[in-house]
């Protein structure tokens, strides 16, 4: 095929003895966008990683402008002018705009450097009107750690049209924009698919997977299926393949709810509305195409939320931040927050043992002890005396899982608390969730995983801009009544 740049040839993968990937085709055109989607945990992430380098497969075939590849690295990639966007920037903070793009273009191979002069006048000058014709927040002297994350991927995208970019691979970079940049999002990717770039999006957005995609790839059973954007009329058809393809049965535990422990209570648009959570309970929360789930954590920690009152045991809390959310009785766990508080350079028994658990048991014999239990519970391949790094990311955040079980809280608050975790190990997950649930705690689970929410809730709230859409007692009768609001909430 003349306009074919890159393929991915029966690409299998494996963690340990957990499949992953098996047998993916997936192939990269001249001007096409390729869109995955599926549920947390399905391998899409790492089919990203696989295509640019930075994830060895275990067999299968990288093909790059007709050149095999048994072996594709990192090096390779960037080189070729394959470019990965994620939501960890690979921008360096401590340096400026500036200076991060001319750090990117220098590394390219076959780059031809212009005299010093030239080439900063060049660079600044692609900087500023870029800045100026999409309205961004940033000028060729501003440092990396001053944007905010909508801004950083819009550097990150800037450094790739400099970069002339082949294949450009954007792994869920929309998780945290809103409406402005989501539109800044399309119009950048249009002109890069005008250009000649092709692109492979990753999302959980599907009104953004339906604005951009060519090609919709749903990934399931460890398997990618094709679907042409002619088969897909609206959102809620691949929302329906996504409800209809779950394979794994989300263990539910049937328990009568306590006193009320937690509430959110804010005005949207001059609504009131509310959020509330109970002893002894799992709260669902989701969304749809613009919907953001997270939106609720947002509500919670007061992310410029100004209107938004917290009750925490019947009390108002008023300065409630992830930071001092243990000080409130609230545990809270997302791979965000993991990222702050791993500790590099250290242990497993180091990172999993939290301090209230180590200020009590001072034995190092005893803490390895307890710590294998929960390396044992959660299927972690690792030993507690391993460094935390030699561990794969679905590993460390398993280990950040146990800690946060260890953890003594009232209220539990669960981000896509599955997320990047094998089908096996996410049903350990949820079985130690209903532990919880058992010793009366209240449990949030904040997630687009549409089969996650259904299968371990009590209750579901179905949230769209900053709205509760709908609540729901999760029965036989739910199922339909969610299925309902969120294909209405998808169009």
């Amino acid at each position: 095929m003349q306009d074919l740049v890159m393929e991915l040839k029966g690409i299998r993968k494996r963690y340990g003895d957990n499949l992953v990937l098996d047998s993916i085709d997936l192939k990269f055109v001249r001007r096409q966008v390729y869109c995955i989607v599926g549920y947390n945990g399905y391998g899409k992430s790492t089919i990203a990683k696989i295509a640019c380098g930075e994830q060895p497969f275990d067999s299968g075939t990288i093909v790059f402008e007709g050149k095999e590849y048994g072996k594709w690295t990192t090096e390779q990639a960037v080189s070729l002018g394959v470019v990965l966007l994620s939501e960890s920037s690979g921008l360096f903070p401590s340096q400026t705009v500036y200076q991060n793009m001319q750090y990117s273009l220098i590394r390219r191979e076959g780059y031809c450097q212009f005299f010093l002069g030239a080439q900063k006048k060049e660079i600044v000058r692609e900087i500023n009107a870029f800045a100026g014709k999409y309205h961004l927040d940033f000028t060729p002297k501003t440092q990396i750690s001053d944007l905010a994350y909508p801004d950083k991927m819009m550097a990150e995208l800037l450094r790739a049209k400099l970069l002339h970019a082949k294949v450009l691979i954007l792994d869920e970079i929309d998780v945290a924009m809103d409406r402005k940049y989501r539109e800044i999002l399309k119009d950048v990717l249009a002109e890069m698919k005008r250009s000649g770039t092709s692109i492979l999006y990753i999302s959980h957005k599907l009104d953004m997977v339906m604005a951009l995609a060519d090609v919709v790839g749903i990934i399931q059973n460890y398997r990618l299926t094709e679907v042409g954007k002619k088969d897909i009329g609206k959102a809620e058809d691949i929302l329906n393949i996504l409800l209809n393809s779950s394979a794994e049965r989300v263990p539910k535990l049937n328990k009568r709810h306590g006193v009320e422990l937690m509430s959110a209570r804010y005005l949207e648009r001059g609504r009131p509305c509310s959020v509330h959570l109970y002893e002894g309970e799992i709260l669902g929360i989701t969304g749809a195409g613009e919907n953001d789930s997270s939106l609720i954590y947002e509500l919670m920690f007061h992310r410029g939320e100004s209107d938004v009152e917290i009750f925490i045991g019947g009390r108002i809390s008023k300065d409630l931040k992830p930071q001092n959310a243990l000080q409130n009785g609230i545990v809270f766990v997302s791979s965000e927050f993991m990222e702050h508080t791993v500790f590099r350079e250290r242990s497993v028994c180091y990172n999993m043992l939290p301090y209230n658990v180590t200020k009590k048991v001072r034995s190092e014999k005893k803490q390895l002890e307890l710590c294998q239990r929960y390396v044992n519970a959660l299927g972690i391949k690792g030993k507690p005396e391993d460094m935390i790094e030699t561990l794969s990311l679905g590993n460390q955040r398993k280990v950040f899982i146990a800690k946060s079980f260890l953890s003594c809280g009232d209220i539990y608050v669960f981000e896509n608390p599955t997320d990047s975790i094998d089908g096996i190990s996410k049903i350990d997950i949820y079985n130690i969730i209903n532990e919880l649930k058992i010793q009366g705690k209240g449990i949030m689970v904040i997630s687009n995983d549409l089969k996650e929410i259904m299968g371990i809730s009590d209750r579901i709230v179905i949230v769209q801009d900053k709205r509760v859409l709908g609540e729901f007692e999760n029965n036989k009768l739910t199922s339909p009544k969610l299925e309902r609001m969120l294909k209405q909430a998808a169009r």
